[in-house]
């Protein structure tokens, strides 16, 4: 029996793939490299990986899960896998949705530099001074981080469309196979 956590992660995640699929079983075929995913239940001590996005298609991949057999010991270490798995996703994330990616970046150092800039501009109306000037000199560095990573969101995205489109055409490029029979 699967403890409790394993049990609750693996019920959202099939929730989560039918929400993903449109379908409340998730259609299996055969295997391709994903790009991203998330772990779904299958049957029969089963995995699924619901592949979010492959050349448009979602696609699900079985793969063989097991229990560890007796008297082995895991050579897992919780946090240092962690985040080792956790910035594998940032950088697939930054590969694969640049225009996301960055314009997360962008809007967070926009409200930072507003943050930081509006109360140094409300003392500047009130008073005539700038008694803070490193604090406005801090938000003017962070409003222009912030159009730099939307500019870099908008080069990217293009770049990665651009990539996307010319793995289409070859694909299409590829002739037909007919089965003989």
């Amino acid at each position: 029996m699967r403890p409790l956590a394993d049990r609750i992660l693996l019920s959202l995640a099939a929730l989560l793939a039918a929400a993903l699929t449109g379908c409340a079983q998730a259609p299996t075929t055969s295997s391709a490299t994903p790009a991203l995913f998330a772990v779904v239940p299958g049957s029969d001590g089963h995995v699924g990986a619901i592949v979010v996005e492959r050349e448009g298609q979602r696609q699900v991949v079985d793969t063989a899960y097991g229990a560890r057999t007796e008297g082995t010991q895991s050579k897992l270490t919780t946090w240092g896998d962690g985040f080792r798995i956790l910035g594998t996703i940032l950088r697939l994330h930054m590969l694969e949705r640049p225009m996301a990616f960055y314009l997360t970046l962008a809007l967070a150092g926009f409200f930072v530099s507003l943050g930081l800039g509006v109360p140094v501009i409300i003392e500047y109306l009130q008073t005539g001074l700038v008694p803070r000037f490193p604090t406005a000199i801090a938000a003017v560095g962070f409003m222009m981080a912030a159009l730099l990573c939307a500019a870099v969101a908008i080069i990217l995205d293009s770049a990665v469309t651009g990539r996307r489109e010319a793995k289409r055409l070859v694909y299409l490029g590829i002739p037909a196979t007919r089965d003989k029979g």
